[in-house]
């Protein structure tokens, strides 16, 4: 009889030596086989003359290799080398590249590379991924509902996964190349980092730089208004309904009035807004689309825009910066955001009042570092919109009454109730319809200034005349009106925040408040004598159209003790006009 073949099993002490002898720090070499003797290239050979063996790996399902992954890498509690299971070893990282199984699962040969299984039947890449980067980064505030969606680009190869990263920590993986950061970040202040790893069947890369979102609370940031300003229009009226009362005649509102569905955009620092639509006497409208400059009077970082809408009517449809104000911005450097309104306010504003104005917030947030390293602090604008009159104040004689918002010659895109240089306007002699000279002339003399007097007559308080200086529907104020805005029971006086008067005569951004509607600057005079302009920032001077003698006339005096009265000066002094309506 044939004697029957026999398999013979290496005996388990001689593998204990043999894989002893392996990880013995020394250069020995083994062959497990027919003792042919190993290669210079081999630590150990398993040799033998049968053509028909081979070498059989591990076989382990996909869920017994992840059981003995974990084990084996520490994150099992009980692992003999790493019993409190709180992660991965350094030993146990070194060691581990280059185990193999065969997954009877997929029925493939797969190693462990340190970060995963790669399995022998995945096709090759064709290249692999040599790098990823983040984009997406923003600043959002605290409960913003807008979608905010990081993206990650690779380079090198095509990733068929992305695993993203919150501070270190995994947050999920796609298979797009995109994250939207969820609503529970955004309702919390605070700065997030957030990194990439892009995946392919090969490679994989991980972003070096992280996109930060960092979620403002507005409420928290303290008042920067001392280190800039935020300059633009703030105060919109429709001119659809309520024709008269306090809120004014139609007639007389329209020309300066806004039209939201117009998209021309208008700029409060070119000192001359854009003619839209203009009327046959010159006069403009506002249109929906305005800029707001911030202006740092100190070097400050990072600026930024943002709205808040009021609660009674979502308004704005964007706010835009006009370029990338991140970084050092020097003292005196403007940073500009266009501000689009929504056209259909020209309906949801209809008969909406001054008191029930809806009032949208606008702010510049900076840090008042050049390095960034300082404190955020915001600037903080209030929008009125309404379908009623933007300026006006009572009077004894006509109850309330509806003023320009502006001294004639100023600039008409401003903020009218913030002090401000290009508040203060031209400057008038008593009856004549021309200027004599502006806030911006030089001392000294100007060409065709006239020292004579305009006679009786030239303005009047029963009717508007030809030389009267104000647009269609407006006229100057006669003495008795004026009488009636400075009555403090009808009008409380108070100073703006910021203005001191009676100080330098550099300073060109003070004046008074008259009640809640009406703020006139303290531009000074241009004299009679000398010509010169002359107490700008500290007093101010507002002619009437009440003649006091043949040469003399009646005017508004303001001074720095919040009192005002009435005064009568020679007509040739070149004196600042405010118009109300006829």
């Amino acid at each position: 009889m044939k004697p029957k073949k026999m398999k013979t099993l290496l005996p388990a002490c001689l593998l204990a030596a043999l894989f002893a002898l392996l990880s013995m720090p020394s250069y020995a070499q083994v062959t497990v086989g027919d003792g042919v003797p190993p290669h210079d290239f081999s630590v150990l050979e398993v040799s033998t003359a049968s053509t028909k063996a081979g070498l059989r790996l591990p076989h382990l399902t996909t869920a017994e290799r992840n059981a003995w992954r974990d084990y084996f890498l520490g994150t099992n509690t009980g692992n003999p080398v790493n019993p409190s299971g709180s992660g991965v070893t350094a030993d146990e990282l070194i060691n581990a590249p280059g185990l193999m199984i065969y997954n009877t699962t997929n029925n493939c040969v797969e190693y462990w590379n340190t970060l995963k299984w790669v399995s022998f039947c995945d096709q090759p890449c064709a290249d692999g991924i040599t790098g990823v980067s983040i984009s997406g980064g923003t600043t959002i505030l605290q409960g913003a509902t807008t979608a905010v969606t990081l993206t990650a680009t690779a380079t090198g190869g095509t990733a068929s996964s992305y695993e993203w990263y919150l501070g270190g920590s995994p947050v999920g993986t796609t298979t797009a190349n995109t994250y939207t950061v969820p609503q529970n970040v955004k309702d919390v202040a605070g700065t997030y980092a957030y990194t990439v790893k892009a995946i392919n069947a090969c490679s994989e890369a991980t972003s070096p730089a992280p996109a930060i979102v960092e979620v403002i609370d507005l409420a928290s940031l303290p008042d920067g208004s001392a280190s800039g300003t935020l300059s633009g229009r703030t105060i919109f009226d429709i001119a659809q309904g309520n024709d008269g009362g306090a809120c004014g005649d139609l007639a007389a509102r329209a020309p300066f009035s806004t039209d939201f569905t117009q998209t021309e955009e208008q700029d409060a620092t070119d000192g001359t807004p854009a003619a839209i639509n203009p009327s046959a006497s010159g006069t403009w409208l506002y249109s929906g689309t305005q800029v707001y400059t911030f202006t740092p009077s100190v070097d400050v970082s990072n600026v930024r825009f943002f709205y808040a809408e009021d609660a009674s009517l979502e308004a704005i449809v964007s706010m835009t910066p006009n370029d990338d104000y991140s970084g050092n911005i020097s003292s005196g450097d403007p940073c500009k955001a266009v501000v689009v309104y929504k056209p259909s306010l020209m309906t949801d504003l209809l008969n909406v009042i001054r008191d029930n104005a809806v009032h949208p917030k606008l702010y510049a947030v900076f840090n008042d570092q050049p390095d960034g390293a300082g404190t955020n602090r915001k600037f903080e604008l209030t929008v009125s919109l309404q379908d009623c009159n933007c300026c006006g104040a009572f009077t004894s004689a006509g109850g309330w009454q509806n003023f320009l918002c502006y001294n004639l010659g100023a600039n008409f895109m401003l903020e009218p109730f913030t002090p401000a240089k290009y508040l203060n306007g031209d400057y008038f002699q008593w009856g004549r319809p021309t200027v004599v000279a502006t806030v911006d002339t030089p001392a000294g003399a100007i060409a065709g200034w006239n020292t004579s007097y305009a006679p009786n007559g030239s303005w009047s308080d029963a009717s508007k005349t030809a030389n009267d200086p104000c647009p269609q529907n407006y006229r100057v104020p006669t003495r008795s009106e004026w009488d009636g805005v400075v009555d403090t029971s009808l009008n409380p006086r108070t100073m703006p925040p910021g203005a001191t008067l009676n100080t330098s005569e550099t300073n060109f951004s003070n004046g008074l408040n008259f009640g809640s509607a009406l703020y006139l600057p303290a531009a000074g005079y241009r004299s009679y004598g000398s010509s010169l302009l002359d107490r700008r920032g500290g007093y101010g001077y507002y002619w009437s159209s009440t003649e006091d003698r043949s040469s003399f006339a009646y005017f508004l005096y303001l001074t720095n003790y919040l009192t005002t009265t009435y005064q009568n000066l020679v007509r040739a002094y070149g004196f600042s006009v405010r118009c109300i309506a006829e």
